[in-house]
């Protein structure tokens, strides 16, 4: 088992946790303005986290591991 991949998704995970208890507290009124302003900061943090949770993953990868698996389609 690589550890380290499952920490960077781990932390990938948190991250994206985060986000979602804090922008889904606020009040359903408030949801869409206040995502609409916070978009490019919610984006950022999101890219910024993914960028380095690959960086992370491809940095540990040695020959003859298995390969990535094919992304999952999340209806987005």
């Amino acid at each position: 088992m690589n550890t380290r991949r499952a920490d960077a998704i781990a932390e990938l995970f948190a991250t994206l946790e985060g986000l979602l208890i804090t922008y889904q507290a606020l009040p359903e009124s408030e949801r869409p303005q206040r995502w609409a302003a916070d978009a490019h900061r919610i984006t950022g943090v999101i890219a910024r986290q993914l960028s380095s949770t690959r960086s992370r993953i491809s940095s540990g990868d040695v020959p003859g591991s298995p390969p990535e698996p094919s992304p999952i389609d999340l209806g987005a």
